[in-house]
């Protein structure tokens, strides 16, 4: 009920899904209502019963027939709006599916929208019908299959409400079939809103999933339906887009087999994809798309890592490291041997309520002689933003780069939770990662090149390393008990959900820290050569016996890849 916010970006992450889910609430207004059996609600007949007519009458107290018309009407200007701002949302996110490749698919779990307005006692297509037309074509036009899930169930809407005239109901001479009747009206609306999703999965070759209460068979349908599909293709003729006509093209596939049914898209309409191309966009127009869209865009690869931190100077903030691959950026040779590309950034920090808490924009330029050039194509380079933060809470950070002679965009967002320090609980900051070569770790555990020239940055914003190196993992504890102090420290490491290796419990020692609010501490892992390329998820735990058991652990986690 409270619209599409900007955090609703397409993710796996279940911290991000479980804190939009803790947001979710039922809107009073919305055109849903609670089920058949919902709560008795004041009407328009409830306000005015007992009020005198304009012709000195007194208002009948279960209303007439010229209040139930401007309930009608109320009722379906409300649904009508809350139906096209879903449809609004849909035709966003297809949108951002359409660059994708393949044929993709988009479950919408709805209670149907209106597609038959009944204003003054006429029946005629209703406007959210003609903007379901439209969605339904540009899904077809963006390999899109719209599968539709009503999560009421079976329902039986002929019941009676609790605020229906009884007597009326329970009367010989009831018609059950009469139009003026409540119960009559509710049936008329259910099946029409039913048939809202049967017409946007049938348009482009879904299905609806209606009337049944096991809701996870309708997931696992949709599932099984994406084990396999043909593709069939043909070429129009020049007078299916001739602008004159303007016609709706429909497409019929029959099948010789009597055992077998078949699924497709429904048509297009006569215009083409040139036709309907969206006008060049200005470079400003191009990055925000990027930011904004619930989908990645890939021409330039990013890599980011964002994570939580807290000193006594500045407070709680936000530290976000994005490597860039040079290699997607178009250098030019300048006159003078080095190597310039200039590119636009723009960063924006989401509250859990979708508002922007911080925005940079910046132009930037690079110029690089021959073997710094040659380096950060090797290894990329990484731009850091600090963002403070005033309250606690769940945020999402979101980046977005333009490179200014290639037009290329790259765009990359991630979710992360501020815990409450305040609140004086034992908590983890983000992790920071730095990689040796086995060689290089020897050195530094015996004392030497301890000025071993690493890049945390690039390693903690990477977070792609070989196998048969080393893993340095260093983090902050905050709100240990003291006096005396008991801490353990834990950590283990997860591949596609199985524990690979997990590290006994060890006692911490917090000799020569400087201050015990603030527990400076790192831990080593080698990813030895028996480790398979692949994702990987490094989660550490801090132990504190002082603390109150429900408050006792606490884990922080941080992925990475393994490559050859």
């Amino acid at each position: 009920g409270s619209g599409i916010g900007a955090l609703q970006s397409f993710t796996s992450d279940k911290r991000q899904l479980l804190a939009a889910i803790n947001k979710i609430k039922w809107n009073p207004q919305g055109r849903g209502g609670i089920s058949t059996f919902a709560a008795i609600g004041t009407e328009l007949k409830d306000d005015l019963a007992g009020m005198q007519k304009s012709d000195g009458s007194v208002r009948n107290p279960q209303g007439g027939k010229e209040d139930k018309e401007f309930q009608n009407q109320i009722d379906e200007f409300r649904n009508e709006n809350f139906s096209v701002g879903t449809l609004g949302a849909l035709n966003y996110i297809i949108r951002g599916m359409k660059d994708l490749p393949g044929r993709k698919s988009l479950m919408l779990v709805s209670e149907g929208f209106p597609l038959i307005s009944k204003t003054g006692g006429i029946a005629t297509p209703s406007k959210v019908f003609d903007v379901m037309k439209i969605l339904a074509d540009i899904a077809n036009r963006s390999s899109v299959v719209i599968y539709t899930l009503d999560p009421r169930g079976l329902q039986v809407p002929g019941m009676a409400f609790a605020n229906d005239n009884i007597r009326q109901v329970l009367s010989d001479s009831f018609d059950p079939g009469n139009a003026e009747d409540d119960r009559t009206a509710r049936e008329d609306d259910f099946r029409d809103s039913q048939q809202s999703l049967r017409y946007l999965a049938y348009q482009t070759g879904g299905f609806p999933f209606v009337n049944q209460n096991n809701l996870n068979y309708g997931l696992q349908k949709v599932i099984e339906d994406q084990k396999g599909y043909y593709l069939i293709g043909y070429q129009p003729d020049a007078e299916t887009f001739d602008p004159k006509k303007n016609k709706f093209n429909k497409i019929s596939i029959k099948l010789k087999r009597n055992d077998l049914k078949v699924r497709y898209r429904s048509g297009f309409f006569g215009v083409t994809d040139k036709q309907i191309a969206q006008v060049r966009q200005t470079p400003q127009q191009q990055i925000y798309s990027a930011l904004t869209s619930p989908f990645n865009a890939n021409d330039i690869s990013l890599n980011l890592n964002t994570l939580f931190a807290e000193d006594a100077k500045s407070g709680e903030f936000i530290r976000s490291l994005v490597r860039i691959d040079a290699k997607d950026l178009k250098f030019t040779k300048e006159a003078d041997g080095t190597h310039k590309a200039n590119f636009d950034i723009i960063a924006m920090t989401f509250g859990d309520n979708g508002a922007p808490v911080d925005e940079v924009a910046k132009n930037y330029t690079i110029k690089a002689g021959e073997k710094v050039y040659q380096k950060i194509l090797e290894n990329g380079f990484v731009y850091n933003l600090i963002v403070p933060i005033k309250k606690p809470g769940a945020y999402q950070f979101r980046i977005a780069l333009r490179d200014s002679a290639s037009e290329k965009v790259g765009s990359a967002s991630q979710f992360i939770e501020v815990p409450n320090l305040k609140k004086k609980n034992l908590t983890l900051s983000g992790i920071v990662l730095n990689n040796y070569t086995i060689d290089e770790w020897q050195q530094i555990s015996l004392g030497k090149n301890q000025n071993n020239d690493t890049d945390v940055d690039t390693d903690t914003a990477s977070r792609r390393f070989k196998r048969g190196t080393v893993l340095r993992y260093d983090y902050i504890i905050y709100n240990a008990k003291t006096n005396p102090t008991q801490l353990q420290v834990q950590a283990r490491l997860f591949r596609d959900g199985k524990l690979l290796v997990e590290g006994k419990p060890s006692a911490f020692d917090t000799a020569g820290q400087s201050d015990l609010k603030r527990i400076e501490a790192a831990g080593v892992i080698t990813l030895g050569n028996s480790l398979a390329p692949g994702n990987y998820v490094l989660q550490v735990i801090a132990i504190d016996a002082n603390a109150k058991e429900k408050w006792q652990i606490t884990t922080r986690w941080i992925d990475f890849e393994i490559v050859e």
